[in-house]
């Protein structure tokens, strides 16, 4: 059987090359599939260039201005349709290494690449230690305590070992999601220095805090999580620092959005409560301040490279010989 004449000639396909001309227009032009095409550049050595080459810099469409005003009008509607609702701002402004998703392979060896969140999580506590069984021996994972690889705040990451963490992801394991809580009260002064009205002199409240904790239940336990451990946690972290306080000593300007920020950043730093899924600040009785995690995600986001240093400066507290 005689061997097929080629369509094009290696000089007519180089010169479609030279030309710029992308694969889809050679293909066209001689009428014949792009697979042709390809497969006889394949058997000339030819490389061609990709759709890619020829959308860079000035020749990219999204440089257009008529296609730059199209995506933008587009985004707007959907925008206002409600379509972003659901969006969760994961990882704004965390960049480079200090994202847990950061391609460390071009950068440390395979065994560290593949450790991403506990190399992420060891910025703000120690992840040798499983926090369910307690053991130091076996490989450490970190667990998306809401499964939800998008929230990367330290209280939604936990460290556990192999074992542990495979029966939170085992389908015929898993059980379901509940949420427990704990209501305390404290009694502090206050000022707000930017406050133009009566706020602005020292005055008092009996604040109340509720914290919420969100998990899968623990088999094993059958809880969420012991009450006495999370209010243990909101007493030491909390009711014993700003109970008969003045609150203006621990935070600049103490409102009570202000305050809800800086009891969860004890409760995920020094308590290292997991699970945090809410904090609920009552100034009074019909005033009252909602953090949930999307919000403090946000925060924390944007104020990455403070947590981080703050995390150092803990680790280093707790470990004063290192």
């Amino acid at each position: 059987m005689k061997n097929k004449k080629n369509l094009i000639t290696k000089e007519q396909l180089q010169n479609c090359i030279d030309k710029k001309m992308t694969l889809k227009k050679i293909a066209e032009c001689n009428n014949c599939p792009i697979y042709i095409i390809r497969n006889i550049a394949k058997k000339y050595g030819i490389k061609f260039l990709g759709s890619s080459f020829f959308n860079k810099g000035k020749n990219n469409p999204s440089k257009r201005p008529d296609v730059r005003k199209q995506i933008s009008n587009t985004v707007s509607k959907r925008w206002v349709e409600g379509n972003y609702d659901k969006r969760i701002n994961g990882m704004t402004n965390v960049l480079g290494e200090k994202h847990p998703n950061w391609n460390k392979e071009k950068h440390e060896p395979l065994h560290l690449a593949e450790n991403k969140y506990v190399s992420f999580l060891s910025k703000y506590q120690d992840v040798k230690k499983c926090v369910r069984c307690k053991s130091t021996t076996n490989k450490m994972n970190v667990h998306h305590i809401d499964e939800d690889h998008s929230n990367f705040l330290p209280s939604n990451l936990e460290p556990l070992c192999v074992a542990c963490h495979t029966a939170f992801h085992y389908k015929y394991q898993k059980q379901p999601f509940i949420t427990v809580g704990k209501i305390m009260t404290f009694a502090s002064a206050h000022r707000l220095p930017a406050h133009k009205g009566l706020c602005n002199r020292w005055h008092g409240h009996e604040w109340e805090i509720e914290v919420k904790v969100e998990k899968r239940i623990d088999k094993k336990t059958g809880m969420v999580v012991d009450f006495s451990i999370l209010k243990k946690a909101m007493q030491q972290s909390i009711i014993d620092v700003l109970d008969h306080s003045v609150l203006n000593d621990f935070i600049k300007n103490p409102t009570a959005e202000n305050i809800a920020v800086w009891c969860w950043e004890r409760l995920m730093f020094d308590s290292l409560l997991k699970g945090i899924s809410a904090v609920i600040i009552r100034e009074t009785k019909g005033s009252v301040v909602y953090l949930t995690k999307k919000q403090m995600l946000s925060i924390f986001s944007e104020n990455i490279e403070s947590y981080i240093l703050r995390g150092k400066r803990k680790q280093k507290d707790d470990n004063p010989s290192d």
